[in-house]
């Protein structure tokens, strides 16, 4: 575990990336894709996102 807690659902993509991704990984690019592999926007919600992946 990275010592990290789950992001909050209401945390958009571009503001988890800025947060979470960027401090650690700098220089690299990341998509955040939903339960089909579609990169999804920067704009949406991580809730929506979590949500595409609750049946599977």
């Amino acid at each position: 575990m990275n010592g990290f807690q789950k992001a909050s659902g209401d945390m958009t993509v571009s503001q988890w990336k800025q947060n979470r991704f960027y401090p650690y990984y700098p220089g690299l690019e990341v998509d955040v894709l939903d339960v089909v592999g579609i990169a999804v926007s920067g704009q949406t919600k991580l809730k929506n996102v979590r949500n595409t992946y609750k049946d599977e």
